[in-house]
């Protein structure tokens, strides 16, 4: 579902939450200043700014944090002059854990949307409860879509990372490690993990003892699916599908043009301008208000790419096999043959290609064929039941007596 959001709250329409982060920032401190009227020295508060130099400005913050005592967790903020930008995860603020996933665990509500409304509202007002809120200056800047694959065994989870990592981690990849695989691009940040090693290095020792023993026992069978998502990153799937969805004629010339390499200023400026959000009817200049449907069509094809690449169905080579030794089938069976030597030598394509047996242009072509056909470009065979739904996950929380409820007090979670 969502896991860490950012915010900026705006100065202007949110006077008084600014004013009270400012106030109980950590930079602040106590000084005397001279009054210019009277003259005397007179006691105040002093805030320490940290200064960060650009290439072409410099930018004056003053640092803060709000303590959740509950779960031993804090959520960091900065202080601008017009906004305080404000950085949290939402699960761990509901349920002091994101081994938990921000649903409706009694109606198991799955409205991605609808569970950031109730906890974004529910975060302002445990926080601020006597301080009025507009939404409309309040920008949503980033948010994390995740998913918790939960599989029945330790075992399985690391196996399935494992055929994930063989089939598409490059040697090239730095940021890959022994636990994680992490896709990184201009626009794409995408990191599939182990929760359970990762809960074990971060988490264990923060967590209320009377739940990290079960909360522990479900990371452990974990894979987490976990992708950044900004304005910036979304721009093009909303212009196309939002902005200009009743324009499909306008729609389709841009498409055109972009495939001519001949985009015209107007064009360009139409579909490729970043689109801010806010929670609400926007004060700010330039921002619309986040539209439900469009949210929840993220998450929807952020499940369907996750389903569709890395599925571990069907990893053995043995339909390959079988198609090249039909005497009946001699369709593409030289293609079929090479494909073959390669994935049993190298156990995969992406392995052949790595150790430099194929050229990039003939791994693409391989793998355009491979999965036009529903081959399986790895040989390995794993028998794992792999579930994109939140059948295995509520099993889990049933297998180790967990009730969500207990822990947030909230029918809502």
């Amino acid at each position: 579902m969502i896991d860490t959001i950012k915010l900026s709250i705006y100065r202007e329409f949110n006077r008084k939450i600014y004013d009270t982060l400012l106030h109980n920032s950590f930079a602040k401190t106590a000084g005397f200043l001279v009054n210019s009227t009277t003259g005397m020295m007179e006691k105040t508060d002093m805030f320490r700014y940290k200064q960060n130099v650009y290439d072409t400005y410099e930018m004056m913050i003053i640092n803060g944090k709000i303590n959740l005592p509950s779960w031993n967790y804090d959520i960091f903020y900065r202080c601008f002059e017009d906004r305080i930008d404000l950085e949290l995860s939402l699960p761990k603020f509901i349920y002091g854990t994101n081994v938990i996933q921000l649903l409706n665990h009694i109606s198991k509500e799955l409205n991605p949307y609808k569970m950031l409304v109730l906890s974004v509202k529910k975060f302002f007002e445990t926080f601020f409860f006597n301080h009025p809120i507009d939404y409309g200056g309040v920008k949503l800047q980033r948010w994390d879509l995740c998913f918790n694959q939960s599989f029945t065994t330790y075992d399985e989870s690391i196996k399935a990372l494992n055929y994930i990592k063989l089939k598409h981690q490059k040697k090239t990849d730095v940021k890959n490690y022994e636990f994680g695989y992490i896709e990184l691009s201009k626009n794409n940040y995408l990191k599939i993990y182990h929760k359970g090693e990762e809960f074990k290095k971060h988490d264990f020792y923060k967590m209320d003892k009377k739940r990290v023993e079960q909360i522990g026992n479900i990371a452990m069978s974990i894979l987490r699916y976990e992708r950044k998502i900004t304005p910036k990153s979304i721009a093009y799937y909303y212009n196309t599908k939002v902005k200009f969805a009743s324009q499909p004629l306008l729609v389709d010339l841009y498409l055109k043009a972009k495939r001519e390499n001949r985009i015209s200023k107007q064009l360009r400026s139409d579909f490729e301008n970043v689109q801010q959000f806010t929670l609400g009817s926007p004060k700010i200049l330039g921002c619309v208000k986040l539209n439900e449907i469009f949210f929840n069509s993220i998450y929807t094809n952020f499940m369907m790419e996750i389903k569709k690449k890395f599925s571990i169905n069907g990893s053995s080579i043995d339909r390959l096999k079988h198609e090249v030794f039909r005497q009946d089938n001699k369709q593409n069976k030289t293609m079929k043959i090479r494909i073959l030597a390669m994935i049993k030598t190298f156990k995969s394509l992406n392995r052949a290609l790595e150790n430099k047996a194929i050229s990039p242009a003939t791994y693409y072509r391989y793998v355009a064929f491979m999965e036009k056909n529903n081959l399986s470009t790895t040989n390995i065979k794993l028998e794992i039941f792999q579930d994109f739904s939140y059948q295995n996950y509520f099993r889990q929380l049933n297998k180790n007596s967990l009730i969500v409820q207990n822990m947030t007090k909230d029918i809502n979670f």
